[in-house]
């Protein structure tokens, strides 16, 4: 699982609500949610977009370690 999908993951995961009300509320299919949950698919960028709002995520560049020289 990636860094974003992950993320999304653990927001679903930690949040107390149910695949059902986090699907309605964001406007998304339940079935998309649940299968991407129990890791039966990917979402789409629209829908991990939708995700991201409802729970507020933020993305974010890594900083890149400084080299030495």
């Amino acid at each position: 699982m990636g860094e974003f999908s992950g993320a999304l993951h653990k927001a679903i995961e930690g949040s107390g609500l149910t695949i059902y009300r986090i699907a309605k509320d964001s406007g998304l299919d339940f079935s998309a949610v649940s299968r991407f949950y129990h890791g039966e698919r990917d979402l789409t960028l629209t829908s991990a977009d939708k995700l991201a709002d409802f729970f507020e995520l933020e993305v974010k560049k890594k900083a890149k370690p400084k080299r030495k020289k």
